[in-house]
């Protein structure tokens, strides 16, 4: 009985030694604890809080969170708590309002997480649960004002592997130190040869030409482009767009120059996949210098997307006219000036109920609507020129009296 009652307190205080804590990851980079882990987990119903915005129809949060195989916001992590080395998307299987909470609070269930290095330029998908070790600072981004995780003890094998892993830093930074400094060349040489042994893409930045995008003419490729950009902002009424002004995109390349995949945070990568690759090659294909000899590689090119917007009021009168076949025709004149793409939308609105009605009885009837422009800007860098731009024009109800 005694060995029994023994066994028991052992037990209880094993678990008390690594019993979970309830935490709240916010925007501002919080410091994992000594001796302590972070754990956001999958399949698992966690609370999080998101802006206003994400429950708006027509942003790109609310497009995010409720499309097929959706996603919530970002968490970042890293040494630095300004500009974290590593972002998570996480990717969720469910999402429902919380009980007894705030209007911005919902239960997701995290399935997975898309993770990307800003240290290495690697990508790859983690389905286990995320964990940050003391340390870390840690925030979450975008789409996400909160989230709830869960702090445990390190266990020993824990302490022991992170020790480990801090002195094969150390005695790498201090091998580096007694080296002769590098110049600058040699050390976009160093970063396209690491990246090229280990089989990574390498960054555009450290290739020995520079790649540029290079636009189809094909009208039907840049229209599929727009069509799969309208998606975003497709909703009745024109809402307008609240929160992610700007994002990035990364495009990646085989050694022939030809598009194989692209990451984004918030665009349905598969869906945006096949629209950028019709549109879009590499001017030429990437090509890094090793030992002065070219050799071409996978490559890797990120672009800025910025997102702007104007809203307003279009209005005109219907003017119904007899052709010689006596087929009917409308033309709209407008009160003021208006953009011709919004013109051959009304007349071609009121063209298609001319078979429900007399067309004559369209004639001289006063049309109107509110309108939004969507402009899609592309950058090579977020202060860069724009090198090129798409503009998307949106209707909500159309009046007619």
């Amino acid at each position: 009985m005694r060995n029994l009652t023994l066994i028991c307190c052992w037990l209880l205080i094993t678990a008390a030694a690594y019993a979970q804590k309830n935490i709240t990851i916010v925007g501002a980079a919080q410091t994992v604890p000594a001796g302590k882990k972070w754990v956001i987990p999958i399949n698992r119903k966690l609370q999080v809080e998101v802006p206003d915005g994400a429950l708006q129809s027509g942003t790109l949060c609310n497009a995010a969170l409720l499309t097929k195989n959706g996603s919530i916001g970002l968490v970042g992590a890293g040494p630095n708590p300004y500009a974290p080395l590593n972002i998570y998307q996480i990717n969720i299987s469910g999402v429902e309002r919380a009980a007894f909470s705030g209007s911005n609070v919902l239960a997701v269930t995290p399935a997975s997480f898309s993770w990307k290095s800003y240290e290495t330029n690697a990508v790859a998908t983690i389905s286990q649960n995320l964990v940050f070790y003391e340390q870390d600072n840690v925030s979450v981004k975008e789409c996400l004002l909160a989230i709830q995780a869960f702090e445990y003890n390190l266990t020993p094998a824990e302490v022991k592997q992170l020790q480990a892993t801090r002195n094969a830093a150390i005695k790498k930074a201090a091998a580096k130190n007694t080296e002769k400094e590098e110049t600058p060349d040699e050390r976009v040489e160093r970063y396209a040869r690491e990246a090229y042994e280990a089989g990574r893409p390498v960054s555009d930045y450290y290739l020995a030409n520079k790649p540029t995008l290079v636009a189809s003419n094909d009208p039907a490729a840049e229209n599929a482009l727009k069509e799969v950009f309208s998606t975003l902002f497709r909703t009745e009424g024109g809402a307008p767009l609240h929160f992610l002004q700007q994002q990035s995109v990364t495009f990646y390349f085989d050694t022939l120059g030809h598009m194989t995949h692209l990451y984004a945070d918030h665009l349905d990568e598969k869906r945006f996949l096949k629209p950028f690759r019709d549109y879009f090659t590499a001017s030429a294909p990437g090509v890094i210098m090793l030992k002065n000899k070219e050799i071409p590689v996978k490559f890797s090119k990120e672009i800025k997307i910025q997102f702007e917007e104007e809203s307003g009021e279009v209005r005109g009168t219907v003017k119904v006219s007899r052709n010689k076949d006596k087929s009917w025709s409308a033309t709209v004149v407008p009160d003021s000036r208006m953009d011709s793409a919004y013109k051959a939308k009304l007349e071609a609105w009121v063209a298609s109920r001319m078979m429900d009605k007399k067309p004559a009885a369209y004639h001289n009837a006063e049309i109107s609507s509110r309108f939004t422009t969507y402009r899609v800007l592309l950058k090579y860098y977020s202060d860069s020129p724009v090198f090129k731009e798409f503009s998307i024009p949106t209707l909500g109800e159309i009046v007619l009296r």
